[in-house]
């Protein structure tokens, strides 16, 4: 894992200022550092003690069309086969950066969050605990 300091600030206060859209029924916002109730519940539900929150878009944080982003996302989703999924939209509240589809996942390490973030070349996630506060975990990137 890496440390925030190693990210581009700018990248880091994004994706501590952005908007996580959970599209369950009905849809409720996940953000970063914040206890979410409805998490809490949906974990809980699933019988889990620990979540993550993925997208396959825009690797490295580098914008692509908007075809090849969906693309991706299904393929992510392909990957996801098994796991008890929510969809998300990435939401940036100043309405620089497009929506990122991606998904809430229902028992995810870290460990398997960060294998996947790399197979997907993102540079974060949200990694959210039994105290269903959405964490940002940074993964390894080449130097």
């Amino acid at each position: 894992m890496i440390d925030a300091s190693d990210v581009d600030p700018d990248l880091v206060r994004a994706y501590g200022q952005a908007i996580y859209r959970v599209l369950a029924d009905p849809p409720f916002d996940l953000r970063v550092d914040v206890h979410s109730r409805q998490l809490k519940a949906w974990q809980h539900d699933c019988g889990v003690s620990c979540s993550a929150l993925i997208t396959a878009a825009n690797p490295g944080s580098q914008p692509l069309p908007d075809g090849e982003n969906r693309s991706r996302t299904r393929r992510l989703e392909r990957d996801l086969q098994g796991w008890s999924i929510l969809p998300t939209q990435n939401i940036d509240p100043d309405g620089v950066w497009p929506i990122e589809q991606g998904f809430l996942v229902a028992g995810m390490t870290p460990e398997v969050a960060g294998c996947l973030a790399e197979r997907w070349q993102q540079i974060a996630w949200l990694q959210m605990a039994t105290d269903a506060v959405p964490e940002l975990f940074f993964r390894q990137h080449d130097r």
